[in-house]
């Protein structure tokens, strides 16, 4: 979120600040990730994605009224970000656990790429737009602005047609218990380990990329802000591309091959990337690396729904969620460390072999066993 960043800044005038803010954005998610995903297995999903996004909105809405009346404080800022990252783990979680529900098998890939399609527009476009709106206004309608955002969610949630107790009994043996369901159902799944080994290691490679490739491309390129945009604006257009490629390729080949393939072209890309100079180039195979990111992460989402019971799919993507939510982050923050030490290029290039190195011994993996991996619907294999 644009904005809670940018209320930092304004507040205190500190990086130390941004940071903490950032911590207390990805921590509240990881501790609360797994105990959510039971939750969201026992209740009705539709009744959790409508309560969280009733909150976030009157959270954003306190948040407006506490910056108007020139109240809102470090603390209260920072009591408020932690809400709402508990909150956005309860919405995400469930609206991920839902689809099964109420989209048939089949048509999961293509639900799944509207969704990430969406979610890359706001992404790029968010930013863009929340700046817009701070510097014409000022942050307060800029929040209200977000605010009203959630009701035409809740306005579509509220009239979601769904038969909740259709395959969605589960039964309980104490929360402890019940969250460490998911672990075990994973570990017992084969396909399924892979599938979550292979995209932790995705997010390592991607948040160091990410999280270092500004610096990257300024310091060691000396690539100006006109063709950093033009990267970005190329990044872009491979992201929307790749995603909405995502139901072709999934209609030609096996989903996990698909993500496996793209894992290996993603490392592929780092690889170049650290080698090039050209900002041509350096564009390029930056869309090469995050565009198949988003195809394979709508495939892995897709894999998930298509195997994982309907009664625990709540505990198994919360798990999923708690890996991204410590891979991404802290391999950007190690990454800037280890460039203090190390080369940029070399970081990049050290994380593009562990990612084909991956993406290889998933494939090897797969070839031999095939099969074998616990695998429940062969038709989307």
């Amino acid at each position: 979120m644009f904005i809670l960043p940018w209320l930092v800044y304004e507040i205190t005038g500190s990086s130390v600040w941004m940071g903490f803010l950032f911590l207390l954005q990805m921590l509240p998610s990881l501790l609360v990730s797994p105990i959510v995903g039971s939750i969201v297995d026992k209740y009705n999903r539709k009744v959790i994605i409508f309560v969280s996004n009733l909150i976030l909105l009157l959270v954003m809405c306190i948040l407006t009224i506490l910056l108007l009346v020139d109240v809102l404080n470090i603390l209260l800022l920072g009591i408020i970000t932690v809400f709402l990252s508990i909150t956005t783990s309860f919405s995400f979680i469930s609206e991920e656990s839902i689809l099964p529900q109420i989209v048939k098998k089949d048509d999961l890939v293509k639900v799944n790429t509207l969704y990430q399609f969406l979610n890359t527009v706001a992404l790029l476009s968010g930013p863009s737009l929340g700046g817009l709106i701070v510097s014409v206004y000022n942050s307060a309608v800029a929040l209200f602005i977000g605010a009203l955002t959630f009701i035409p969610v809740l306005v579509s949630v509220f009239f979601l047609n769904i038969n909740y107790y259709k395959g969605l009994k589960s039964k309980s043996s104490g929360l402890l218990k019940d969250t460490v369901v998911g672990i075990k159902y994973i570990v017992k799944t084969k396909i399924l380990l892979l599938i979550v080994l292979l995209s932790f290691v995705m997010n390592i490679a991607n948040g160091a990329v990410d999280a270092m490739f500004v610096f990257f491309a300024r310091d060691n390129l000396n690539i100006g802000p006109f063709h950093l945009g033009l990267i970005f604006t190329m990044s872009s257009i491979a992201q929307i591309v790749c995603g909405l490629l995502a139901p072709l390729l999934a209609r030609k080949f096996k989903h996990f091959i698909i993500l496996i393939v793209s894992s290996g072209i993603s490392s592929i890309a780092i690889m170049f990337m650290s080698i090039v100079k050209s900002w041509i180039f350096i564009g390029l195979f930056r869309g090469l690396q995050e565009g198949p990111t988003i195809t394979g992460n709508i495939l892995n989402k897709t894999l998930r729904q298509s195997i994982v019971p309907n009664n625990i799919l709540g505990r198994v993507n919360a798990v999923n969620g708690s890996l991204s939510v410590v891979s991404y982050p802290l391999s950007g923050f190690l990454a800037g460390i280890v460039t203090e030490v190390w080369s940029i290029r070399l970081v990049f290039q050290s994380v593009a072999i562990l990612l084909f190195m991956a993406s290889l011994i998933s494939f090897m993996v797969y070839k031999k066993h095939g099969k074998g991996l616990n695998y429940t619907d062969a038709n989307i294999s």
